[in-house]
């Protein structure tokens, strides 16, 4: 999920996740041997104009000075937990996780790999495919994946592969969405035991996370009035709520992590357990490292993708530096990465169809007259009852063809066409 942030929230999951590059989420080259690079003069002034860190390059955002590949991999092996945070839509994002892991892994063939894009609840479904178990559609419906994490699966299936080919097992962070409303609606204080999930009080969240928390809530939609204009976050309970929220996610995937951790340290065994997370729960160290130190884990190491068109002046914060080290990363365009037809649309499960939580400006979806409260019954002429329907219906359209719909809106049936031009195809949203 970037706070400059996971960027805004994904409203698709739960309206508190970060998207884009939080300040809060793919193209697989396996470098099975570990290159170093020659060290740079550590006296450089990284001046605001200049890039930060060269692409294809690892840099120490404490000193400013570059770091050898080989340094950085064998320093990783050694760990108990790894953090590898992502935009969860940069396919970039996810080629450099794949290569980072396959790394490690050729210096440290005991590895566990970790997953915020599925709930514990489809733990033995993971369990299945990294045995050999299932096909890969098979693997996708069992998941849940459509109707939980519902970014493109080919975002991601690098990283399920590697996992799946060299038997690697895999562990699910995340919680039920439910949880996380629930927390949204009434704050953690508001939970029962049994309502918590088995999970436990957050540790409170530091003063560094709460100033970009609440640069996060301004640009939201429950960080606005009715006309528009920005609420206070002081004594707010909206607030307090989207904090309770993002830190009960924290906390989930840091226990998830502890939990393994015991089990194999219980068996006799020492893996490092290297963990797929967006940038908003690893940046910084505010997020899941927070909580695991609350936890009693210290021996963490976080590596985040850092595109060049951002400055080294964000590489810290409140004496805190965005993560143990910084990948250099060329900034993501949509249209060198196409990943299928967009829609434009945030959508759950609705009554009778599927439901349009939000639409993106100046896409098809947006272009075609659908508007938030829709509920879409029918695409291609074929019933929409899930949003596993409408994604796969989606994804069978091609560039210069349209898409006939059937959407519910306040008890009127209308009828409209979803124009997949060959200039709009990618569009700029999620489905």
């Amino acid at each position: 999920m970037r706070l400059g942030l996971n960027g805004a929230i994904i409203t698709i999951m739960n309206d508190i996740k970060f998207q884009g590059k939080t300040i809060s989420v793919l193209i697989t080259v396996l470098l099975l041997a570990v290159g170093a690079c020659a060290p740079i003069n550590t006296n450089v002034d990284l001046r605001f104009e200049e890039k930060c860190v060269e692409t294809g390059h690892w840099l120490d955002p404490n000193t400013g000075s570059r770091i050898s590949t080989q340094n950085i991999i064998k320093d990783a092996a050694r760990r108990k937990v790894v953090l590898l945070g992502e935009d969860h839509a940069n396919p970039d994002h996810h080629a450099w996780q794949l290569q980072t892991i396959s790394q490690i892994y050729a210096t440290n063939p005991n590895i566990i790999l970790g997953f915020e894009a599925f709930p514990r609840s489809k733990q033995g479904v993971l369990d299945k495919w990294a045995g050999g178990e299932l096909g890969e559609n098979e693997f996708i419906e069992l998941s849940g994946w459509d109707e939980f994490w519902r970014f493109d699966k080919n975002l991601y299936m690098g990283l399920f592969n590697f996992a799946r080919i060299n038997r690697i097992p895999m562990v699910a962070l995340n919680v039920e969405r439910e949880l996380i409303n629930s927390v949204s609606e009434n704050g953690w204080a508001g939970l029962n035991k049994t309502q918590r999930g088995g999970i436990g009080e957050p540790a409170p969240a530091t003063s560094g996370y709460l100033k970009i928390l609440e640069q996060v809530f301004k640009e939201h939609k429950n960080g606005k009035d009715e006309n528009g204009q920005t609420l206070p976050t002081k004594d707010n309970p909206k607030f307090n709520n989207f904090v309770a929220a993002q830190l009960t996610w924290d906390r989930a995937f840091a226990e998830a992590i502890e939990k393994k951790l015991k089990s194999e340290q219980t068996a006799g065994k020492k893996p490092v357990i290297i963990n797929i997370i967006g940038r908003g729960h690893v940046d910084y160290g505010f997020g899941v490292l927070h909580q695991l130190k609350s936890l009693g884990i210290y021996d963490v190491a976080s590596f985040v993708p850092w595109d060049d068109k951002e400055n080294c002046d964000q590489t810290k914060q409140d004496k805190s530096v965005v993560a143990d080290a910084i990948f250099g990363t060329t900034a993501f365009n949509e249209f060198k990465h196409p990943t299928g037809p967009k829609l434009g649309v945030f959508i759950e499960q609705g009554v009778g169809g599927v439901a349009v939580k939000d639409v993106v400006e100046k896409s098809i979806a947006a272009n075609s007259g659908i508007l938030k409260g829709d509920i879409i019954i029918e695409a291609a002429g074929k019933k929409i009852s899930t949003p596993a329907d409408l994604i796969k219906t989606i994804n069978g359209v091609l560039p210069g063809t349209w898409l006939p719909l059937k959407i519910m809106r306040n008890d009127l049936t209308i009828e409209m066409v979803a124009k997949f031009t060959e200039t709009n195809f990618h569009g700029n949203n999620k489905n």
